[in-house]
């Protein structure tokens, strides 16, 4: 059952992908054009505007968060934006050769079962 599990969560995480635009610290010009990014409608756009402002860097994963105390994340650290988005595609394959996989091994099962002997 855990073997299943680990294998569950792995899918999952490899079914959402993570773009990051850092903007490097002290950069003024990067800083205002940042500020005006984050004025956009959508995490798509601010993230695609972002990625044109000067000493922007982009990449795979999450920003960093600041952590409290407590152990909680209280923020992104300034200067980065971050957009997630599911891959579907992806989810639904998974999905089919499962199903695909646990058809196959129920008609295994009633093929053994209709061809043991009765007596």
């Amino acid at each position: 059952m855990q073997r299943v599990l680990v294998i569950a969560v792995a899918v999952s995480l490899a079914c959402v992908s993570t773009k990051r635009v850092t903007i490097a610290p002290g950069d003024p010009d990067g800083d205002r054009c940042l500020a005006t990014c984050k004025t956009k409608q959508t995490n798509d756009e601010v993230v695609a505007c972002a990625a044109s402002c000067p000493g922007a860097t982009s990449g795979d994963g999450e920003c960093k968060r600041r952590v409290d105390a407590g152990g909680e994340d209280v923020e992104i650290v300034p200067g980065c934006v971050e957009s997630s988005h599911v891959r579907w595609r992806r989810i639904a394959t998974i999905a089919g050769f499962t199903a695909g996989v646990v058809v196959v091994v129920l008609g295994l099962l009633v093929v053994a079962f209709l061809s043991t002997p009765t007596h």
